[in-house]
């Protein structure tokens, strides 16, 4: 993960949500995403939700939840313009 130049303050929290029973789990390696994270001090909140995989229910379940962070991240970036 390239963020040398990201200055912190730009740097917007990473939300991710991830099933632990999707078929591609392995090859999605959220793991390898947490230490990417970690190693560029870049912040995540990665959410690993048993039981799920990646289908309907999984997205129907968490969608509202991710658009309203989207939202209050949009906003808070016009105000701070």
């Amino acid at each position: 993960m390239q963020t040398k130049n990201i200055p912190q303050d730009h740097k917007q929290l990473l939300l991710v949500d991830q099933g632990t029973d999707d078929e591609m789990y392995d090859s999605l390696r959220p793991e390898s995403l947490r230490q990417a994270c970690e190693n560029a001090n870049y912040p995540l909140q990665l959410r690993l939700r048993k039981g799920y995989d990646h289908g309907y229910y999984f997205v129907a379940s968490f969608i509202e939840e991710h658009l309203r962070f989207h939202a209050k991240a949009l906003e808070e970036a016009l105000q701070n313009k």
